[in-house]
């Protein structure tokens, strides 16, 4: 349809390990490295128009970066434990699958077979 979304729901430990600096000499930035060019990913997904959510799944997320990743807050989503995953999932869909207002017209015609 032409008025479909698309959509990425990421689910993450929060923590970008990947790709490493080729010229980082540390953790911390092969980290940043790695945060900067998942943005610019995200960033070319959302000039297409797709719609980025991010899940934090965990305790120790950066939570800031994936706020980033979103783009929107509201696209955020932290979930402590596996358990809490479904509650998210359903926040998401329903931010998602919005009910539309449906015009219903009904026409009809009554027939007398007297007539």
């Amino acid at each position: 349809p032409t008025n479909s979304q698309q959509i990425i729901i990421l689910l993450t430990d929060g923590v970008a390990t990947k790709p490493s600096d080729p010229k980082g000499k540390s953790e911390a930035e092969d980290v940043a490295y790695a945060e900067a060019e998942a943005l610019k990913a995200a960033d070319g997904l959302k000039n297409e128009g797709i719609m980025i959510y991010t899940i934090g799944l965990g305790k120790d997320i950066h939570a800031d970066f994936l706020k980033k990743i979103a783009g929107m807050p509201e696209n955020f989503f932290q979930a402590p434990s596996t358990s809490t995953l479904q509650s998210v999932y359903s926040k998401i869909s329903k931010s998602i699958c919005k009910e539309l207002p449906v015009r219903i017209e009904i026409t009809y015609k009554i027939y007398d077979k007297n007539i």
